[in-house]
């Protein structure tokens, strides 16, 4: 979690994803919101590939362009802008939990000490 960095893996992605997601965990019960992290970005339709037709074929429609293009957001800021607030929010597994806590504390910190911006004027 947040080791930053771009890698691209060159595999079935629906089973990747489920794999990757088996063990990442989110106490999001104070949230307003039900998005806890994973995987945002966009899938093309490309991805028609790993998907079975109605008749139980596979779609052969091949193209340049990337298949999927994703990011893994494991930590990240959510703006409530009618309510005027701000959530942190960190995804870890057993790996990061302690690393997860002490980003959510930095951030509490920061945000703790920064002055919300005034209303934007308009001529």
């Amino acid at each position: 979690g947040g080791g930053g960095g771009a890698v691209v893996h060159r595999t079935r992605l629906l089973p990747f994803l489920k794999e990757r997601l088996a063990d990442a965990r989110c106490d999001g019960d104070g949230l307003p919101f039900s998005f806890c992290g994973g995987f945002v970005g966009y899938l093309g339709y490309e991805m028609k590939q790993d998907c079975v037709d109605m008749r139980g074929e596979r779609n052969r429609f091949e193209s340049g362009d990337e298949d999927a293009m994703l990011l893994f957001s494991d930590r990240f800021l959510a703006f409530d802008h009618l309510e005027g607030r701000c959530y942190a929010v960190a995804l870890c597994d057993d790996t990061c939990e302690e690393a997860s806590r002490a980003w959510l504390a930095s951030m509490h910190r920061l945000l703790t000490t920064i002055s919300p911006p005034s209303s934007p004027s308009f001529p």
